[in-house]
This record gives C-alpha cells, sequence and structure tokens, in this order.
C-alpha cells in the first residue's frame, strides 16, 4: 500500500472519537471541508486537539519503502531479521528509558531506537518501527499515545537525548549519530505512527 495514497490523512471515524472535537472540527466537518487549524498551537501534549493533526506535513515524509524512514508493512520473513525482529520485542519491556514516569519523555525515548536505527542502516531498520508500533499500542492509551505522537511530530526537538545512546540495547549500532539526524527522523517516525494507526 503506497504510503502517499490520499487516503492517509483525511482522518478515520477511530482517531476522531479519540481526540477531542471543538465546535470549529464539527462545524467543518458538516461542511465536508478540511478544517483549519487553530491560530494558536497547543503548549503541551495534553492539549492537543484534532485540528492540531492537521499542523503535521504528512506529504513531505520520506516515502515507506526509500532509504530514509523505512517502515515496513509486515513482519520479516528473514530468518535472521525475525529473530532481530523478536529480540527487539522482548527487550522492549525491560528497557530503562522505555520505563521514565513522564508519558512524553517515555515515546521519545522509544521513538529514539527506531531514528538511530534509521540513520546508521542497520539491517532491521524498516521492521523495527513495526515491532516499536506494535509495543507502543499495548504500552499506551490510545488517545494518549495519538496525542504524544501528535506533539512529537510538531516538536521533535523536545525532550532530552539521553537515551539515545541506550540504543545500542536494543539494537546493535556502530557509530554514535548526530542529534539532529536524530531528531529529525524521531519526527518522521511520529507522523508515521499517527498514519499508521489512523488509517
Amino acid at each position: 500500500m503506497p504510503f502517499q495514497s490520499k487516503t492517509l490523512l483525511l482522518f478515520s471515524a477511530f482517531a476522531i472519537a479519540l481526540i477531542p472535537v471543538n465546535a470549529r472540527a464539527s462545524d467543518a466537518a458538516e461542511a465536508n471541508e478540511v478544517p483549519v487549524s487553530p491560530s494558536k498551537p497547543p503548549e503541551r501534549w495534553q492539549d492537543v486537539v484534532e485540528l492540531d493533526f492537521y499542523r503535521i506535513d504528512y506529504w513531505s515524509l520520506p516515502p515507506d519503502d526509500g532509504n530514509e524512514g523505512p517502515f515496513a508493512w509486515e513482519v520479516p520473513t528473514d530468518a535472521y531479521l525475525k529473530r532481530e525482529y523478536d529480540q527487539i520485542l522482548a527487550a522492549l519491556p525491560d528497557w530503562a528509558p522505555g520505563k521514565v514516569e513522564d508519558p512524553e519523555q517515555r515515546l521519545r525515548n522509544l521513538l529514539y531506537i527506531i531514528a538511530v536505527a534509521d540513520v546508521a542502516r542497520v539491517p532491521i531498520e524498516a521492521h523495527a518501527p513495526l515491532a516499536l508500533l506494535d509495543y507502543c499500542r499495548k504500552a499506551f492509551p490510545a488517545d494518549q499515545l495519538l496525542k504524544l505522537l501528535c506533539w512529537i511530530a510538531l516538536h521533535p526537538e523536545g525532550g532530552t537525548l539521553d537515551a539515545s545512546d541506550r540504543v545500542g540495547d536494543i539494537i546493535y549500532i556502530g557509530a554514535p549519530q548526530t542529534p539532529e539526524e536524530i531528531r529529525l527522523r524521531t519526527g518522521w517516525y511520529a507522523a508515521k505512527f499517527i498514519v499508521r494507526l489512523t488509517n
């Protein structure tokens, strides 16, 4: 299924049911129009509403089958990759940065795993996002997860990057990556997770 499909950003009933909608969103839906984002963006992830999802530039994201920001649609069938995939899923629940109290930093830390894997071009880079998405669906309440992903996609520069140095606990990584590369991809994958969860 091509990532660029124009159906991806027409919010599904699933997403709309999870995100509080204000009167402007309701009016826009009745008029069959794409709502215009409110003039004032939210100041924290808890204040994210449906219209804030339209602030994200989904069309500028790299394709799922590209060299940057890859995102597989199915669990790997190759024996080596499947073993790596299963090892990621097994390691995530016990990974200390993925258990910090603050939910925003916790999700950022988890996204750093796939951001660093992408920069490093490790063999599992395309399938690691699929494993992480599966884990996040279970680790966060659905409405909280969508709000956090929206916030991070809009603010990839937020939070600390300390956990990026611990990615090697989950996936073998070679040389260290630059903060700019990690933050850029963290924003990409936050947006791509929204697409997968709402399409």
